[in-house]
């Protein structure tokens, strides 16, 4: 019985501790879309639209949110960070003129697009 009474605070305790974890997570996710909606828009706007398919000088991102790179390959972060490093089809390798935290911020706010 003592179990019993003791379970709702237990869990209650457990899960406001829980929160702000969470909360503070949330918080730095929509930080880092800024920050990379920030880098994009400062290094890759010029080439690529965030908000269509249309081509600049590189293909329109809108829609790698839905798993598809425009060249067909799966849009994963890994992926995505090979061609921001690699560059490739006429985009310049971007691997030494970003910071991790930069090519993290960016492939965060590429994946949302």
């Amino acid at each position: 019985m003592r179990v019993i009474r003791f379970l709702p605070l237990v869990c209650a305790v457990g899960f406001g501790l829980s929160l702000p974890g969470r909360f503070q997570s949330v918080e730095a996710d929509a930080a880092n879309l800024v920050s990379g909606k920030n880098v994009f828009e400062g290094n890759y706007s010029d080439c690529h639209n965030a908000d269509s398919r249309e081509s600049k000088e590189g293909p329109g991102l809108k829609g790698v949110g839905g798993g598809t790179l425009p060249s067909g390959r799966k849009a994963s972060a890994d992926v995505i960070r090979s061609v921001i490093e690699g560059g490739g089809a006429g985009m310049p390798p971007f691997k030494d003129m970003l910071s991790e935290k930069e090519k993290e911020d960016v492939i965060a706010y590429v994946m949302t697009l």
